[in-house]
């Protein structure tokens, strides 16, 4: 009897334990979890970009309300951190930033109390046992991006790349999920060329149906992009006027044809082999083009049938190619490799050129902008630099005092063996007090300096601007920052509804501190921060005593009906494609050592006053746009023809090439690749019927602010270059 009423206390107990733990064990399993982590596409990204992290969560969101963290480590090594909320019903998409090839991604699940939920570190390189694992790239490197199902042979060009360079890192990533693409603009960020084929009619149709993601798409095509759009018999479902992807051809699409003979085809690919055979009747479809935009590469028959178009869209690039390269007889023709190189050939790197003539690798850069951001962290007003010679000088004679003149001292002058007890602390004191007095002697200032340069583009043709800043910050003590940026136009006045993002400035090279180099980077600061839910601030960033900070911004305004543009121009070619026309400043501020650049010539203009016109014909005198561009980039040079030095270029010399770069002669006059921030070079523009005004500004750039009371960090002792760059629909 006991035996059983033991037994049955067991089970009632068992059974209350039951009753009152089963909403524990409810709740447990709906607590969010994350589910799933994408990075960059398709697991791969350039380090030093903006770049997309899907998260995918499990649970009931909606009840517990969770943050999604994502922490990664700048160039410097400090662990910046970016959060939103997890959405409810879907994945969550956040923007971040990786300062390493080999820095690791934290992404956690974090209730409203603080506490950890979940947690998930990606690591590279993919292909490794253990945990989710990415594909980084050198911020250097190139990312060739395709949309859509079908296979264009694009993995096969850009092997051939590396076939030839094997120091050219490249990558294809092809994305069939319309979901997974980025919502906002500068997701694309990394992306070199985007390739678009419709072939693919529901990823297309998915693609147009989804406002946000299409928007993200334009507007990073008219911010600088390049975007390639292959069409062939799906051209009526998607490319006639009022289909979904209508607004991405550079004319306006009529009917389908038929392409009577390809022998066109096969001349632009340089191949010699025939797409079909010999005296075969060609049924391959074309999409016929009207009012066409842009340059035509590439006629099927006469100058009637446009198969390759390259148009200016904005600030970028959109080339149009009128065949599908993804079905036959294209997909079977051994042709297509050197026929799509041909297309992409103006937007990749040339191999025979990628050799560069000055690797700095010894000052931790291999790129112009990694010479842009150490110039400007060299020289602060008020602030010396003790180089190395002097540290070097200042070692050994500390070394001489501590070693021979201690020892004369001692043993040849007092001829006491224990004043070496007194001599010894008085040499480390004095040394050490000699030290401290020479730093603050050559740090005098006792507030903030913050170099910075500035390029502002506007485009005539949409109404858009776009700025891209960088900055380096120098603190003469350890604190830590709230950072952000207010735009400003060439009066000075803000510019209004525009949106920026801010964000450390990394080090394009495998050199000290580069972004290449191997292994984790040391957290020398040991304080994180975080950046804002919009990415237009930096909280809490520390900058050590006597340190610098490298920043890094992009803003741009809204695309606005009836915005105000500030230059008037009325542009047309004569018979020798020189401009004629005229010009009037009205940005309200005075346009310092403008030049006019289009084609392969371009004017030397002086200043232009606030509210001046200026007439332009064969008053002016004509120069090739590469020698008025060298000219400014040696402006410092005593003959025309010494040499561009990148680590010796002034801070407008840079950027001079920088906006240029092709124009100017590439690597071969810079001696220096310029694929970081490629799309800095506008020189494309130049051949796509659009002219370029560019001028220094005269009032200074942009300001960065305290993000709380939106002071300016900035002092008159600053130093500010702002270059404004307007492109100019012509006339043909």
């Amino acid at each position: 009897m006991q035996t059983v009423t033991a037994r049955g206390t067991f089970v009632l107990g068992l059974l209350a334990w039951a009753f009152w733990t089963a909403p524990t064990w409810a709740a447990d399993a709906e607590s969010p979890s994350i589910a799933e982590c994408r990075i960059g596409f398709d697991g791969t990204f350039k380090v030093g970009h903006w770049t997309p992290v899907l998260v995918t969560t499990t649970g009931d969101v909606a009840k517990t309300n969770p943050t999604i963290e994502v922490t990664t480590a700048d160039s410097d090594g400090v662990a910046v951190t970016v959060s939103a909320a997890a959405a409810s019903g879907g994945p969550t998409l956040l923007y971040t930033r990786i300062g390493r090839l080999e820095s690791a991604v934290q992404v956690k699940l974090v209730d409203e109390s603080g506490r950890v939920l979940n947690r998930i570190e990606l690591s590279a390189p993919r292909g490794q046992e253990g945990g989710a694992r990415y594909i980084a790239l050198p911020s250097t490197g190139e990312l060739l991006l395709q949309l859509g199902a079908g296979s264009l042979g694009l993995d096969e060009v850009l092997a051939d790349q590396e076939a030839v360079d094997s120091s050219l890192t490249s990558n294809f990533v092809q994305v069939t999920d319309v979901d997974s693409l980025p919502t906002d603009w500068f997701g694309y960020e990394a992306v070199d060329v985007l390739v678009l084929t419709t072939s693919d009619v529901a990823f297309c149709e998915r693609l147009a149906a989804d406002a946000r993601r299409l928007e993200a798409l334009r507007r990073w095509l008219e911010l600088g992009g390049r975007l390639v759009v292959c069409s062939g018999r799906t051209a009526t479902k998607l490319l006639a006027a009022g289909m979904p992807l209508a607004e991405f051809v550079p004319g306006k699409f009529t009917e389908l044809v038929r392409l009577p003979q390809t022998q066109t085809l096969e001349n632009f690919a340089g191949s010699g082999d025939a797409i079909s055979q010999s005296g075969a009747r060609q049924s391959i479809p074309l999409p016929q083009l009207v009012d066409v935009q842009g340059r035509v590469d590439l006629f099927g028959r006469g100058n009637e049938l446009p198969i390759v178009v390259r148009a200016a869209r904005g600030l970028g690039e959109l080339v149009f190619v009128g065949v599908d390269l993804t079905e036959s007889p294209f997909a079977d023709w051994s042709g297509r490799r050197p026929f799509l190189r041909a297309v992409l050939r103006p937007y990749l790197v040339e191999p025979d050129a990628s050799q560069s003539k000055q690797k700095l690798v010894s000052l931790g850069y291999d790129d112009l902008a990694g010479a842009l951001r150490q110039r400007l962290g060299l020289s602060f007003t008020n602030v010396a630099v003790i180089g190395f010679p002097i540290v070097a000088a200042l070692i050994i004679g500390y070394l001489l005092l501590l070693g021979p003149i201690d020892y004369l001292l001692v043993e040849r002058v007092t001829r006491r063996p224990w004043v070496a007890w007194l001599t010894l602390p008085v040499i480390v004191l004095a040394t050490s007090l000699g030290a401290a007095v020479l730093v603050g002697a050559a740090k005098k200032t006792d507030g903030l300096r913050i170099n910075q340069a500035e390029l502002v583009d506007f485009d005539l043709t949409t109404g858009r601007t776009r700025g891209i800043c960088w900055a380096t910050l120098y603190s003469p003590r350890a604190e830590q920052f709230d950072v952000a940026l207010a735009p400003r136009l060439p009066n000075g006045q803000p510019a209004a509804g525009a949106q920026s993002l801010v964000s450390w400035l990394g080090l394009p090279g495998s050199g000290l501190g580069g972004m290449h180099a191997a292994g984790e980077p040391i957290d020398v600061a040991g304080v994180s921060y975080r950046a804002a839910t919009n990415w237009s601030e930096l909280l809490g960033m520390p900058v050590l005593t006597s340190s610098t900070k490298s920043l890094f911004a992009r803003w741009d305004n809204a695309k606005t009906a009836g915005v105000t543009l500030p230059l008037a121009a009325d542009l047309a070619v004569d018979e020798d494609g020189l401009l004629v026309g005229s010009l009037t400043n009205e940005t309200g501020a005075t346009l310092a050592d403008a030049c006019l650049l289009y084609g392969q010539w371009g004017y030397r203009l002086g200043d232009l006053g606030p509210g001046q016109r200026l007439e332009v014909g064969p008053q002016l005198n004509a120069y090739r746009v590469k020698t008025i561009v060298t000219r400014r980039a040696r402006s410092g040079a005593e003959t025309e023809q010494d040499t561009f030095l990148a680590d010796r270029a002034t801070v407008d010399e840079l950027l001079s090439v920088m906006m240029f770069y092709q124009a100017a002669g590439g690597e071969g006059f810079a001696g220096l690749p310029n694929r970081y921030q490629a799309d800095c070079d506008l020189s494309r523009l130049l051949e796509l019927d659009r002219a370029i005004l560019f001028a220094n500004g005269t009032r200074g750039g942009s300001r960065w602010t305290d993000a709380a009371t939106g002071d300016s960090l900035e002092s008159e002792q600053d130093t500010s270059t702002v270059v404004y760059r307007f492109v100019i629909p012509v006339n043909n």
